[in-house]
């Protein structure tokens, strides 16, 4: 609150001091000095002679910068002086501020509101003051001195008809206005000059009664007020003259006026809305670029008048960007604009080198800057005159949105969301309390109870919770696939917390650019081929799962089932997590809140459907899809869908068939990703040094999320599983386990880092780019696929031990919930923030240990809600309980 302040006092003292004109449209700032300009050649003294009768003279300011000397200003006059009011003189640290002598020839009245301010550090001398004839009275003349000041006394003597004398140079008045009237001592023509110190005086100690303080604040308050008054007074014709040639509705022209009233007069919610309005941030060559303000003070701003309410307070976001050429196709950050080239060449100014060299980050960043202003003005009302304050300074301008505080209400798709949300809490309560009752009370299992009996059970906490946590896997060889599982979502949280930011909301963004240059840092920025090990385990466990199943029962496989199973075990929880979006608005506010949220709402809200059908990578642009990121899940079931052709052959004992329908869909995804990469003119992979958002969602769009991409990986996993299948006790020698790893190991490292050079500046030929984008991830997965089948067999030593571990299964069984539930979490916290955020490694860490805790945890309670319910009702409702014991899923 006290830095509030002062940096208001400074700011209207700074702008009391400098007289503002308008000139041309243009704003004209020299110093205030009412008396005649100060001749150069003049050494100490300049004098202002009146010759006629003078009434006032008001505010005679004389200034000097540091260093200089301040020297006095005699005054004389021929005739009748009234008074002087307002004569000051200020000096800044360290100057040297000498008196002001000041004589008369006939009667004077008083002397009033004479005032000398002098800095810390500065000696205040007396001011001896002599008349000629009668005095009345003398009055407001006080003396201040600032902390570590010398104050003396006010000596005053009369003679008959002498003129007044001036004083040693070096001396300093300190008068201030408005305090109580003091008399002095004054000696007649027959006495001696006698000099009387103002301590001693009774005037002085009426005065002193008032503490120093309060003396501080009124003189503090009496400053700005006529600072404001100043500014307003000379800025309101140039603001009536912009407001007749800028389209401006009469509502917000006239709440302005109100805003400058209140600004005049100092009121609370005017001070406030200044103090609320965003600034121009330290540190913007640096990356820095966004000054939000204070939105909860802004949209908490009544004003009113009399008790009645003029307006509230509306929080706007204006961002300014400059001229850019072209944008050019996959730019570098590091990259110049060639627009730009000549103009950086033609001097070294810093506007040149530093704001040219950067331009490029331009093309999807601003300057932005959150202003607060009557609600009475409309959005477009603010991007009018930001527009014409943007053509002034050569910036492109926009307003994103505007917003006032609004009561709490929901949406009819909100209440119906929480309503679905209650009968799922009703029914997760009488499940659990019926399944206690038959199994603990009645000692009857479950099994043996009527049909209704057995679905209510079926969304019971207790044995849902049992059979989650649950650490004995169906396949205890395959327990290796749990920490695959679990060490590869992981990897995708870390990576998205990165990702899945607002870099306008981020401080020293500049920073970030190093971050592509770090060798360590690759296995963060492409880290895109985590998402394979879940397509190679999905392939993997399809086979052999199936194969087994099939051998182990009944014999048959049904497509048609096969293909529903997998539909009712995917469908249900992101339906549930989708339509949790649309109560995301109900938890927060803040100045990118709906920036950040709303695509995201309106995409859950427009586009539930294609979710619903799983094709949303087909259906829709990314900015438009409903948890775009869902991608995954649609991948997965079409791929599932495409396994049926490999299946197929494999249970009729043609494996030749099988093998070579699985190869050339290998076949398929390598050449697919080649004709792609090669006619859209693509980079091998997405790479941090090209951070355009727009560009990179057109990867996303075109490739990333196709099912073609990710079909290689898939096929391998689905080889493989057959192989296991088949040869579950296979052994390797130690030679074949020594070259396997050493392979394995080089693989991966060279998918993972190989595109270090990339991310420091080097342009990879067409052949690299074309042959790393259609292999890296069929390499990836190779050298996934032996580390999982050493250790399935048993020969993966250390490694085995740690993806084995028994409390890994658990947290692999949620590994879908927090697929789907992490990104909402991270979006929640960027959409949460009311200031910038520091870029470093330690906030990301940080960050991202905080979301992987919460989303773990929010997976657990979706699963036992969602996900196992649905899991017990299909197996009950399509007849396909086998007679063991029930077994969880791996």
């Amino acid at each position: 609150m006290r830095a509030t302040y002062l940096s208001i006092i400074l700011y209207f003292l700074l702008l009391s001091l400098i007289k503002v004109t308008v000139e041309d449209d243009e704003f004209r700032f020299t110093i205030v000095d009412h008396n005649q300009t100060l001749n150069e050649k003049q050494e100490t003294r300049s004098s202002v002679f009146t010759t006629e009768k003078v009434k006032t003279f008001s505010r005679g300011l004389s200034f000097s910068t540091e260093g200089m000397r301040t020297n006095s200003v005699p005054i004389s006059t021929t005739e009748k002086v009234s008074s002087f009011a307002d004569i000051s003189m200020y000096s800044t640290e360290g100057m040297r501020t000498n008196s002001v002598p000041i004589s008369t020839t006939e009667k004077v009245s008083s002397f009033a509101d004479i005032s000398m301010y002098s800095t810390e550090g500065m000696r205040t001398n007396s001011v001896p003051i002599s008349t000629t004839e009668k005095v009345s009275s003398f009055a407001d003349i006080s003396m201040y001195s600032t902390e570590g000041e010398e104050a003396y006394s006010v000596p005053i003597s009369t003679t008959e008809r002498s003129p007044i004398s001036s004083t040693d140079e070096g001396r300093t008045v300190a008068i201030s206005e408005k305090v109580k009237r003091v008399s002095f001592p004054l000696t007649t023509a027959k006495d001696e000059t006698t000099n009387v110190p103002a301590s001693t005086s009774k005037g002085m100690e009426t005065s002193t009664r008032e503490s120093a303080v309060q003396k501080q604040w009124k003189k503090t308050e009496k400053i700005i007020k006529d600072s404001t008054r100043n500014i307003i007074r000379r800025l309101l014709p140039l603001i009536i003259r912009s407001g007749s040639d800028i389209n401006v509705t009469s509502a917000c022209l006239g709440s302005g006026f109100k805003f400058l009233t209140g600004i005049r007069r100092l009121k609370e919610w005017a001070i406030r809305m200044v103090d609320a309005a965003g600034k121009p941030p330290g540190g913007i060559l640096t990356g820095t670029l966004t000054g939000f303000g204070s939105y909860d003070e802004c949209v908490n701003i009544v004003a009113s008048q009399n008790q009645k309410e003029l307006f509230r307070g509306s929080y706007c976001t204006v961002d300014f960007r400059p001229p850019l050429p072209p944008k050019p196709r996959f730019y570098s950050i590091n990259d110049k604009l060639k627009g730009l080239e000549e103009f950086q060449k033609e001097d070294d100014s810093f506007f040149r080198t530093v704001g040219a060299g950067n331009a490029q980050f331009f093309y999807f960043l601003s300057f932005r800057l959150g202003v607060c202003v009557p609600s009475t003005c409309e959005r477009q009302d603010i991007e009018n005159i930001a527009t014409a304050v943007g053509k002034y300074i050569g910036l492109k301008a926009s307003v994103p949105r505007c917003e006032v505080k609004e009561k709490l209400s929901f949406s009819t798709g909100q209440l119906a969301v929480i309503a679905v949300l209650g009968v799922f809490v009703a029914l997760l309560i009488t499940g659990t309390i019926v399944e206690l009752f038959y199994s603990l009370w009645k000692d009857q299992p479950i099994q043996k109870q009527g049909l209704a009996v057995q679905l209510v059970s079926t969304f019971s906490i207790y044995t849902n919770s049992k059979n989650l946590f649950n650490t004995t896997s169906s396949a205890e060889s395959l327990r290796a696939l749990h920490g695959l599982k679990f060490f590869s979502m992981n990897w995708i949280i870390l990576g998205h917390t990165y990702l899945f930011v607002n870099f306008q909301a981020l401080r020293n963004l500049k920073k970030s650019t190093s971050f592509a240059s770090d060798f360590a840092f690759q296995a963060i920025s492409n880290g895109f081929v985590s998402v394979d090990t879940f397509f190679f385990v999905s392939g993997f466990l399809v086979i052999y799962t199936t194969l087994e199943s099939v051998k182990k029962f009944s014999g048959r496989f049904n497509a048609f089932v096969f293909a529903l199973h997998r539909y009712l075990r995917l469908t249900p929880t992101l339906l549930m997590i989708s339509s949790l979006v649309l109560l995301l608005p109900l938890l927060g506010s803040g100045p990118i809140w709906h920036e950040t949220l709303d695509p995201l709402v309106e995409g859950c809200r427009n586009w539930w459907w294609t979710n619903v059908l799983l094709l949303n990578n087909f259906i829709g642009e990314v900015h438009q899809k409903c948890m775009g990121y869902s991608w995954y899940l649609c991948c997965d079931m079409q791929l599932f869908l495409l396994s049926i052709f490999v299946i197929i052959p494999l249970l009729k004992d043609k494996l030749v068939i099988g093998v070579c329908v699985n190869v050339g869909l290998i076949l398929l995804s390598i050449l697919s990703i080649a004709l792609i990469t090669y006619f859209k003119d693509f980079p091998p992979v997405q790479l941090l040094i090209n951070p355009d958002l727009s560009q990179q969602d057109e990867i996303v769009q075109v490739l990333y999320s196709k099912p073609y991409t990710h079909l290689g990986p898939y096929a391998i996993g689905m080889l493989l599983g057959y192989v296991y299948w088949k040869r579950r006790h296979l052994v390797f020698p130690k030679y074949v386990l020594v070259l396997g790893w050493l392979l394995a190991t080089a693989c991966n490292m060279a998918v993972v880092y190989g595109v270090y050079p990339w991310n420091n500046g080097t342009t990879p030929t067409l052949p690299i780019t074309i042959l790393y984008a259609a292999t890296h991830r069929i390499a990836w997965t190779l050298g996934v696929a032996w580390v999982t089948m050493v250790c399935i067999t048993g020969q993966g030593g250390i490694v085995n031990k740690i993806l084995s571990w028994k409390c890994l299964i658990p947290l692999s069984r949620v590994t879908l919930e927090v697929y789907l539930l992490h990104p909402l979490l991270q979006w929640l916290y960027m959409a949460s923030l009311h200031d910038k955020v520091y870029t470093s490694h330690y906030t990301a860490v940080y960050l991202y240990i905080g979301h992987l805790v919460i989303a773990y945890a929010l997976a657990f309670a979706c699963c036992l809600a969602f996900e196992a319910p649905f899991y017990r009702l299909q197996k009950l409702v399509l007849n396909r309980q086998y007679k063991e014991k029930e077994e969880t899923k791996c």
